[in-house]
């Protein structure tokens, strides 16, 4: 697929999240904001199945609060499988432990996505264009007038990577949104998350590699709020603007 292509759909799908979000704002809300610095750490070991499929096993501890407290680890596994030259396929299941708190319990929740990956390769230079589905099942109790119980998103990812010839050195960075599939009736679908990155691979052999990024998100949460008599107040909306630092260490075998 070429660069070209890619940038028209990733454009079209940010001018239907955009007017997605146009019409949540139609309704009356109140809006709280944050600014946080978090941190993550992670460990990928990758499993080769033949040149076209491999198995993905990964760890990642999340900090918050200003590096401060643990916000969730996640252990995940996958299957991808690379159709052709320039389409990917990859299937996985998260077990997050989410810290809800220090007067309430961890909460276990269940993440099942696919990533489908279309990219062009030219000279150095490597585009991509990711979509990405995603349902998390909760496990603590949720009010469906509030949140779902099981919330479906989709995640749109345009990324560049230039890699140094001769040097192991991969510099990238990306853009991802995240639109909401579906939230309760009251609050309406909406963006709920623009994620801008930087990041750097440094691969040390063709099995061992690591990843240095700097990531800023911009997250939106839309609660609604409801009177004595249970009809919609207002609309609570919480921006949370998040600097994470993180770094990936990777294994294939």
């Amino acid at each position: 697929m070429k660069p070209r292509r890619i940038a028209i759909l990733f454009a079209v799908i940010t001018a239907i999240s955009l007017l997605s979000l146009h019409n949540a704002a139609a309704q009356e809300r109140r809006t709280v904001s944050e600014t946080d610095i978090r941190g993550r750490v992670s460990f990928a070991l990758t499993k080769q199945l033949g040149k076209r499929s491999s198995i993905i096993w990964d760890e990642e501890l999340r900090l918050k609060e200003n590096l401060s407290q643990i916000d969730r680890i996640y252990t995940t596994v996958g299957y991808s499988y690379s159709a052709c030259s320039w389409f990917k396929a990859a299937a996985y299941y998260a077990l997050i432990a989410n810290n809800r708190g220090k007067e309430e319990s961890m909460e276990m929740r269940h993440r099942f996505y696919l990533e489908l990956t279309a990219s062009y390769k030219t000279g150095n230079w490597t585009f991509s264009l990711r979509e990405r589905p995603q349902v998390t099942v909760h496990t603590a109790h949720t009010d469906p007038e509030v949140a779902p119980r099981s919330a479906w998103v989709l995640r749109h990812r345009l990324m560049g990577e230039y890699k140094i010839a001769r040097t192991g050195w991969a510099p990238y960075a990306f853009v991802e949104l995240t639109q909401t599939f579906n939230a309760p009736a009251t609050v309406g679908n909406y963006l709920e998350k623009v994620r801008s990155s930087l990041g750097v691979k440094y691969a040390f052999s063709k099995r061992s590699s690591l990843d240095i990024y700097y990531r800023f998100d911009y997250k939106v949460t839309n609660e609604p709020t409801f009177d004595t008599s249970g009809a919609l107040d207002f609309i609570l909306s919480e921006r949370g603007n998040h600097h994470i630092f993180g770094v990936e260490y990777g294994y294939k075998f």
